[in-house]
C-alpha cells in the first residue's frame, strides 16, 4: 500500500490448452515482490477471469526480510467504448448488486450501449482480506477510495482492489482474482457477470438480489445520457 512501486517484466508467455480456453500470463517484479497476473477467457468469449499471485521471495537482493504490512493491489481501466466512432470519452457509470460495497462495476458507453464491467464473488473474503470494485478519477496509488457514481455520465477509471489482511512473511503468497466482462449493451455485460459468478465463485458466495430505487417513467422519449431528478431514463439498446 501508500503508493505505486515500478516494475520489470520478468516473463510473459500465451497460454492455450487446446480447449478453447486460452490467455496470457505476465510475471512482474515489484519492489520486494513477485507478481503473476494471469487472464484467461473462452475463444471469442466475453468473460475473462483475471487472477494475482502476489509472492514475498527468499531471494538474495532481499536483505531485510521484514513483513509486509498493508498490502493492496489495484487494477484499473478508462473505458472509453464510445469514443469512435462517437467522440466522446464519457460514459454511464453504476456500482451494482450492492451486497456490501458491491460486487459489479459497469460502464455504459452512452451512445452505442456496449457496456465493460468488473465484478467479484464478495466483498469480505474467509481471510478476512477486503475486495471492490468502482469508480475513481484517474486515481494511480493505492489505497484508493473507489465510489458509486450512481449512473452519472463522467470520463472515470473501472477498478478492482484487493486489500490483504494478514502481513506477508518471506516465502509467503497470496493469491486472489476477479472477472471483466462485456455485452453490446448493459443487460448482456449483467448476464455475463451472473454466469461468471456462478462459474468461478464459491456456492457460499451467496449473490444479493440487484438493489435499485424505483424508477419513475419518463415522459416521452429522452437518450440514455439524460437524467434529472423526475424522471431516471432506461438504457434504449
Amino acid at each position: 500500500g501508500g503508493g505505486c512501486p515500478s516494475y520489470t517484466v520478468l516473463s510473459e508467455r500465451v497460454l492455450d490448452d487446446g480447449s478453447g480456453t486460452v490467455g496470457i500470463e505476465h510475471v512482474f517484479r515489484m519492489g520486494l515482490l513477485e507478481v503473476t497476473k494471469t487472464e484467461k477467457w473462452q475463444f471469442d468469449g466475453k468473460i475473462v477471469l483475471i487472477t494475482f499471485k502476489v509472492k514475498y521471495p527468499k531471494a538474495s537482493f532481499v536483505k531485510n526480510c521484514r513483513p509486509i504490512t498493508n498490502l493492496t493491489v489495484m487494477h484499473a481501466v478508462d473505458p472509453d467504448q464510445d469514443s469512435e466512432p462517437f467522440f466522446t470519452f464519457q460514459t454511464i457509470n453504476d456500482v451494482i448488486y450492492n451486497g456490501g460495497s458491491g460486487l459489479f462495476a459497469e460502464a455504459v458507453g452512452p451512445r452505442s450501449c456496449k457496456t465493460m464491467g468488473y465484478g467479484i464473488c464478495g466483498n469480505r473474503l474467509q481471510d478476512g482480506s477486503f475486495d471492490e470494485v468502482g469508480f475513481s478519477r484517474w486515481v494511480s496509488t493505492t489505497p484508493a477510495r473507489l465510489n458509486d457514481p450512481n449512473g452519472m455520465l463522467r470520463d472515470d477509471t473501472l477498478h478492482y482492489q484487493h486489500t490483504e489482511a494478514r502481513d506477508l512473511h518471506c516465502g509467503d503468497e497470496r493469491e486472489f482474482r476477479f472477472f471483466a466482462v462485456w455485452g453490446r449493451c448493459h443487460d448482456e455485460a449483467r448476464k455475463n457477470f451472473l454466469a461468471a459468478h456462478k462459474q468461478f465463485c464459491s456456492p457460499c458466495s451467496r449473490l444479493p438480489r440487484l438493489l435499485r430505487p424505483p424508477q419513475p417513467r419518463c415522459q416521452g422519449r429522452c437518450p440514455c445520457t439524460l437524467r434529472d431528478a423526475n424522471c431516471t431514463c432506461a438504457y434504449r439498446c
